[in-house]
């Protein structure tokens, strides 16, 4: 595959026929020409992910998109599995942008490295009897999004505690994410001190540049265990720093362990290393289920984090403090892919516009995570008062429920 990356030029296509690919050349993949120039290009499976898999050994990573790309660099349709680069810096993924320093204005100048993975499933790198280094995926100075992914099932550790990275299968520090219909599954990691992020980690470490968009996905099943009488944090989704809008999506029952866990859904930090607050921003989302229970939405100085929650369930969390539409209840999921069922509250109690920490609005997406219309159905004569979302990443085909209240 680096091969074929040498000589195509940006805006050209690669079709990539089924085969595992665990060869020196299909590892390490790089998008540059040798003077390290972007080449910003599409890399695509002609059959899909489940017959396209790209596997790092157990000894290297995958990916290095390091070379300043933008986001027409797209990378579709993979299995990325067995990475194992061991450097702290992503053991299948690495985005990294490019610092350079100005001499005449005597400041470093960033130049981010971009990309667009869709359709890809990110699984294994790591497993219970050959776990791997953390994060399996480490974006710095860069911008990535991730559409119709799945990241699931990867166990890592962190064996070296000096390193800067956190996280199970995502750490960002001074970079620009979006996750959007993508679903991040049962990844687990393992610390020997303070274990933090088992879906997303938000470094406070590089100031307050980290923006986190998390729109139509599920967080779910994810794990943090940290060592004896340490702490952990976020097993869904730790903001340690930056701004963090989740809009209409799924996060319940991940955990965090230990003696003392905070924030099994989400934890958020109140004021980073550069003095900066945190800040969340939830709109038509649910958090539930999350251990523990009594725990699930975590603000460090609640007074001193900026936050808008509005038109969500969320379980285990004192809502006083919260705007409108947020409420407490069993969001009654139809199976294990959170889809609700007939009798879920969750249908047509959302909103179809909210704002943020900022004052800005914000929208409700118009598809759900299926491809679904949003809202379903679209006609505001079957709803009290116009045509609203549901709650979380799936719309029913219920306008409302024909269940009484518990």
């Amino acid at each position: 595959i680096q091969d074929a990356i040498y000589e195509v030029t940006s805006g050209d296509t690669i079709l990539v026929l089924p085969e595992v690919y665990d060869g020196t050349h299909d590892q390490n993949l790089r998008f540059s020409y040798g003077d390290s120039i972007a080449k910003n290009i599409v890399l695509k499976s002609r059959d899909g992910a489940a017959t396209t898999i790209l596997d790092g050994g157990g000894s290297d990573r995958l990916f290095e998109i390091v070379d300043g790309t933008d986001t027409t660099l797209h990378i579709i349709g993979f299995t990325i599995t067995n990475g194992g680069e061991n450097d702290g810096y992503g053991n299948a993924i690495k985005i990294e942008g490019q610092i350079t320093w100005n001499q005449s204005s005597g400041q470093n100048v960033v130049t981010p490295s971009c990309v667009t993975f869709k359709d890809c499933i990110i699984a294994e790198n790591g497993t219970v009897g050959f776990t791997e280094e953390a994060p399996v995926i480490s974006l710095l100075n860069g911008v990535a999004r991730f559409e119709e992914c799945v990241i699931k099932d990867n166990i890592v550790s962190k064996s070296n505690q000096s390193v800067w990275t956190e996280g199970a299968a995502i750490c960002m520090g001074n970079s620009q994410l979006v996750l959007s219909r993508t679903k991040i599954l049962n990844n687990e990691l393992i610390a020997p001190q303070d274990a933090n992020g088992g879906g997303i980690y938000m470094s406070g470490n590089e100031g307050e540049d980290n923006q986190l968009l998390v729109i139509n996905s599920v967080i779910a099943g994810n794990t943090v265990t940290p060592g004896d009488s340490w702490s952990s944090r976020g097993a869904g989704i730790m903001v340690g720093g930056g701004t963090a809008t989740i809009i209409n999506s799924t996060i319940v029952d991940n955990e965090v362990a230990g003696t003392n866990p905070m924030g099994g859904g989400i934890y958020v930090g109140s004021v980073n290393s550069s003095g900066n607050s945190s800040k969340l921003n939830l709109f038509n989302s649910i958090i539930y289920g999350n251990t523990p229970i009594n725990n699930q939405l975590y603000m460090d100085d609640f007074a001193n984090v900026e936050h808008f929650v509005s038109y969500s369930l969320i379980q285990g969390t004192d809502l006083d403090e919260f705007e409108d539409g947020v409420f407490e209840s069993n969001p009654e999921f139809l199976d294990s892919t959170y889809a609700l069922h007939p009798r879920s509250p969750a249908i047509g109690t959302g909103a179809v516009e909210s704002e943020d920490t900022e004052n800005e609005p914000i929208y409700a997406p118009t598809v759900d995570i299926a491809g679904n219309i949003r809202p379903n159905p679209a006609d505001a004569s079957l709803y009290d008062g116009g045509a609203v979302p549901d709650l979380g990443a799936y719309e029913h085909e219920l306008a409302v429920t024909p269940y009484p209240s518990p």
